[in-house]
């Protein structure tokens, strides 16, 4: 009897899956997420005693000639709308064609790929691995900050892209070879680009942007916004205009600490240099 539920559910979570998919499908292949006018982050600015208040949050311009400092930021908030008259749709997405699958990077002193990397290091407890096969980890303790609920079994967690590979392709991963592609896929330099989180939450988000699905958990959601856009701004993806005025209502309507959505220069550098080091199972 315990099997045939097993069966059912996953059944059902397949159909699930496979509607949400089509869902996804429609959204992402509607007019306003075409590319043809959208979001482009603005320049850095300086934080300069002189305009201090005292609040501290009062900024003047970058000016062209100013080196990157600890004193420099982007405010992720603060886009320019860009148009563009020569855009033309990119080639069709397909998924594995042009991202590849996690990979084993074979310098790593385990066996993991990169979905079990991540288990790995965000497990809130010591990791159990497969009794037949010690590169699967089968068991641990995993906040998930979506749907704030921990989790014990890794096949209750899906690795999410927080910015989804359609999403990433349309917003300019398209132009990338596939090497830089597969390395978005798998990257795990900076934390908080892929997250394990439950597999039915992952499947309802899909490839939405922020302007068809923000997480339940309301004390993640600005959070999430800040991290959307610290992932976009590394890779230098463009923000597609229903998806920018989306986030800009609901961080005015829900007062979202603007603080979230500052980015340092050096912390901007240092992670943008990250991206050039390709993985060796990508190139």
């Amino acid at each position: 009897m315990f099997k045939l539920i097993k069966i059912i559910c996953f059944f059902l979570l397949c159909c699930f899956s496979i509607i949400v998919n089509a869902q996804s499908v429609i959204d992402l292949s509607r007019s306003d997420h075409r590319y043809d006018k959208y979001f482009n982050f603005s320049a850095l600015r300086v934080m300069t005693l002189n305009n201090l208040t005292s609040s501290g949050k009062k900024f003047s311009k970058l000016k062209a000639n100013v080196e990157i400092s600890n004193n420099n930021f982007l405010d992720l908030l603060e886009w320019e709308q860009i148009n563009d008259p020569s855009y033309t749709p990119p080639p069709s997405y397909n998924r594995t064609q042009q991202f590849g699958n996690w990979i084993k990077d074979p310098t790593h002193e385990t066996c993991y790929d990169t979905r079990h990397l991540i288990l790995s290091e965000q497990s809130l407890i010591p990791i159990q691995l497969d009794p037949k096969n010690s590169c699967r980890i089968v068991g641990g303790r995993w906040y998930d900050p979506y749907s704030d609920e921990y989790y014990d079994l890794a096949n209750d967690l899906q690795i999410d892209h927080v910015v989804p590979l359609k999403n990433a392709y349309l917003a300019g991963a398209w132009e990338w070879s596939h090497a830089k592609r597969c390395h978005y896929f798998n990257f795990i330099k900076t934390k908080n680009h892929l997250l394990p989180v439950a597999k039915l939450e992952n499947l309802t988000k899909s490839e939405r942007g922020p302007e068809a699905y923000i997480p339940n958990n309301r004390s993640f959601q600005c959070q999430y916004l800040a991290l959307w856009l610290h992932i976009k701004a590394v890779w230098q993806l463009k923000i597609a205009i229903v998806e920018g005025n989306a986030i800009q209502n609901f961080v005015h309507q829900n007062g979202c600490d603007k603080d979230l959505f500052i980015l340092k220069a050096d912390e901007l550098e240092e992670e943008s240099n990250e991206l050039g080091v390709l993985p060796q199972e990508c190139q």
